[in-house]
């Protein structure tokens, strides 16, 4: 539907890219994936590894109930509080129609006109992508 998302404006998803980048070639130089296999690196990650990864942290770090839909509310309540439109959203997240993600994450309230912007970045502490630095 839209093969590619516009980074320039999110510079904290651009850091995280390079973090990325940084951990593959330290650990996976010769692998085609964005995220191989642990056992093979010619494969990619089964399509529940995400899931599974997101339980083992929050029982690991004792944190609350974190899923993989909840990181896309995120992301869609972070730029709409950027002010971005519901119709770029949309497109950016695979979303067919506005009326499919406003039915799913709800509607742009009121007030939020001109309030405070969202981040992708903790108030505290640093983003989780740091240790893919070192």
């Amino acid at each position: 539907m839209n093969p590619f998302v516009v980074l320039s404006d999110r510079p904290e998803l651009l850091e995280c890219i390079k973090a990325h980048r940084n951990w593959h070639q330290g650990r996976y130089p010769d692998s085609p994936w964005y995220f191989p296999n642990r056992d093979d690196h010619s494969k990619h990650v089964d399509f529940a590894s995400l899931s599974h990864r997101l339980v083992f942290l929050r029982k690991s770090l004792n944190l609350h109930r974190i899923t993989s839909h909840g990181l896309r509310a995120f992301y869609v309540t972070v730029r709409r509080s950027q002010g971005i439109a519901d119709g770029q959203i949309a497109a950016e997240i695979g979303d067919k129609t506005v009326s499919l993600m406003e039915t799913t994450y709800g509607a742009v309230p009121a007030s939020w006109r001109g309030g405070q912007t969202e981040s992708f970045l903790p108030k505290n502490g640093d983003p989780a992508w740091i240790a893919w630095l070192k």
